[in-house]
């Protein structure tokens, strides 16, 4: 799906929108009046990384701005584990509408301390359960689990990213 061409311009379009100086008023305007109605759950990143601290500081200034609006926001990064990051990643894992997860793998290491964590086949901690989208159908809107609502829970695990798991 990465690979086609569309899906490849979109993603440089986004990543060069990121750079600009009013990405967080562009982000804030599109979420006040152009997403659509209903749930106000927002993944920040459907694929890829922040790419830079100052990135991250974007993110804070559109969260905290639309906090008084409801939204919640959850992202996955691997980013903990690059200098530079864990200072502002800590900020943003802060906000009250923001839960950020931990990715891991078998060779990533263990998420940080006091983190959730999302890991590919089981993950570092005991405690983490299977996706409910790989496990049962559900979507992220109707599972919310990532989301801040859950920030004390365990975390999760994927098999495989696109590889349904067990029916239950």
């Amino acid at each position: 799906l990465f690979g086609m061409w569309d899906v490849k311009m979109k993603y440089a379009l986004n990543y060069k929108a990121s750079k600009r100086s009013d990405f967080p008023e562009k982000i804030i305007k599109f979420l006040r009046t152009k997403h659509p109605r209903g749930v106000k759950l927002f993944r920040i990143h459907v694929s890829g990384d922040f790419y830079s601290p100052e990135y991250v500081r974007k993110w804070i200034e559109i969260a905290k701005e639309l906090d008084g609006d409801g939204w919640k926001f959850y992202t996955y990064t691997r980013c903990w584990r690059v200098g530079g990051f864990r200072q502002v990643l800590e900020e943003l894992r802060s906000l009250s509408n923001v839960e950020v997860m931990a990715s891991t793998d078998p060779v990533s290491g263990a998420p940080p301390s006091g983190w959730r964590e999302a890991g590919i086949d089981g993950g570092w901690h005991s405690k983490n359960v299977l996706c409910r989208a790989q496990s049962e159908g559900l979507t992220c809107a109707q599972c919310q689990f990532c989301g801040p609502k859950f920030k004390k829970a365990h975390g999760i695990y994927l098999l495989v990213h696109g590889i349904k798991g067990p029916t239950l």
